[in-house]
């Protein structure tokens, strides 16, 4: 509403009886105590309402999130309020979605580039099998690869020296967000240049 301190000292006066008695000064500072309390009641009320919405939410952001199961693997932690804000949107405003388009927005949204998504795992089955060709059982058929490009590689040290070093590639991030967001049945397997 609006009102100030002064507002709802003047709205208490005129509730009070008429009278000589409800002129006092521990009345008058009563009437004070009880206005500002009114102001800052009011205040919290519009404060309130700007609360009800995940955009706008200041107070309220821990309680958002944690509705919103956030953080989580594809919305990491942030201390930055507005990025916060930001990933309690995206999760709520989500889609979701089961097709290879997503789950490369997915891993831009991570910061990661996704070249293609394949699932080319068919079980093998006579007479349409040829020689030379993979022999996949029937749970291959709901695995699919995600091949992600232009990640550094961690180099390893072999205890070979004549070995060549090797390269070991692995980002639990963008690994346990595509495996939140895939369909239950599925299996991701991941390949990194």
């Amino acid at each position: 509403m609006g009102l100030t301190t002064n507002d709802y000292k003047a709205l208490l006066a005129q509730m009070l009886p008429r009278g000589i008695a409800w002129q006092g000064p521990n009345l008058q500072a009563l009437a004070q105590a009880f206005a500002a309390e009114f102001e800052r009641v009011d205040a919290q009320g519009e404060t309130l309402l700007s609360e009800s919405f995940p955009q706008t939410a200041d107070q309220c952001l821990a309680d958002w999130e944690r509705i919103a199961g956030l953080p989580d693997a594809a919305f990491p932690v942030s201390v930055d309020v507005g990025q916060r804000r930001a990933n309690l949107v995206a999760k709520l405003s989500a889609q979701g979605g089961q097709s290879r388009a997503y789950l490369i927005a997915v891993a831009a949204r991570l910061g990661y580039t996704v070249s293609s998504i394949t699932d080319r795992y068919a079980p093998f089955a006579a007479g349409v099998g040829y020689a030379g060709a993979p022999i996949y059982d029937e749970w291959w058929a709901f695995t699919f690869t995600v091949h992600v490009t232009g990640l550094p590689g961690t180099e390893v040290v072999t205890y070979n020296p004549a070995a060549p070093p090797l390269r070991q590639y692995a980002n639990a991030r963008l690994e346990a967000a595509i495996s939140a967001l895939k369909p239950a049945h599925t299996t991701a397997l991941y390949t990194y240049p």
